[in-house]
């Protein structure tokens, strides 16, 4: 059985326990979220999905990863760095492991 990328990474990030996954704007990851019936917070900047990632990651302790998808170009909406986008990848990624 194939399964796309998109699709390993949301049944992924589902049977980690991820309750939502913040975006802006929608692509194929998101697509493939919402098929897992994993809930997506749409927001109206990449920052703001970023920024609530973060937020509940800290507010957890750590205990939740927040997830946030943003855009699938080379150079986000407004043409340089999310704002707060290199915070993201401070907080250690949990990697599934096989079982």
């Amino acid at each position: 059985m194939k399964v796309k990328a998109a699709q390993g990474l949301a049944r992924i990030l589902k049977s980690e326990g991820v309750p939502w996954v913040a975006c802006y704007p929608t692509n194929h990851v998101n697509n493939a979220l919402g098929a897992e019936d994993v809930p997506i917070l749409m927001m109206r900047e990449e920052r703001y999905a970023v920024a609530v990632a973060d937020s509940f990651s800290r507010v957890t302790g750590g205990q939740q990863i927040g997830v946030c998808t943003i855009a699938a170009t080379p150079a986000p909406r407004w043409g340089h760095t999310t704002s707060g986008s290199h915070r993201a990848f401070v907080f250690p990624i949990r990697v599934a492991r096989a079982r």
